[in-house]
């Protein structure tokens, strides 16, 4: 991804050292991403009202919550 990112860009080593530090970080949220994925796969973003039928959430999913 950044090799791509950084030759469709044109950057520099600085600025590619840059851009992976700020692609690692977007990787690594992982709350971000189960929230985007859970919107997107129980359609809550379609249908806000069924939210509260699925109560999961990024905290239960973690292996160390029990």
């Amino acid at each position: 991804m950044v090799a791509d990112l950084a030759r469709v860009k044109n950057l520099d080593v600085l600025q590619t050292m840059r851009l992976r530090a700020e692609l690692r970080e977007a990787i690594d949220d992982h709350r971000r991403w189960f929230d985007l994925y859970r919107t997107r796969f129980l359609m809550l973003d379609l249908f806000p009202s069924n939210a509260p039928r699925f109560l999961l959430r990024y905290q239960d999913c973690r292996g160390d919550a029990a």
